[in-house]
């Protein structure tokens, strides 16, 4: 969740505080870090192996390749759907600042 899955200016906008936080809903959603990263090697070894093996097996390797994409695509929903919870839950002053965090992330960005 530390990374920015794809919301560019959103993500850099949100406060310290608002990270950490979007991090534990993350997390709680999808289990501690260790059974996290043993989802993601449990996803990929099946590309792996099919990878190594000859000949190569290009219907096998798209099969598992989509199947791969299917559960990175559920975590980026989960994250917009996180984000937009906490987008929603701040105040008016909380969201101002955070509207104004984005405006100078995307004008650093034209720079």
């Amino acid at each position: 969740m530390s990374r920015d899955l794809g919301f560019g200016p959103f993500s850099e906008a949100l406060s310290g505080d608002d990270h950490k936080a979007l991090r534990g809903a993350f997390l709680d959603r999808l289990g501690d870090r260790r059974s996290t990263r043993a989802q993601l090697t449990a996803d990929v070894t099946p590309i792996l192996n099919i990878l190594r093996a000859e000949p190569l097996d290009a219907v096998a390797l798209e099969t598992a390749l989509d199947d791969f994409q299917r559960g990175f695509n559920d975590r980026i929903a989960l994250g917009r759907s996180l984000k937009i919870e906490r987008i929603v839950a701040m105040t008016p002053a909380e969201r101002a600042a955070f509207v104004d965090r984005m405006e100078h992330a995307l004008e650093r960005r034209g720079e």
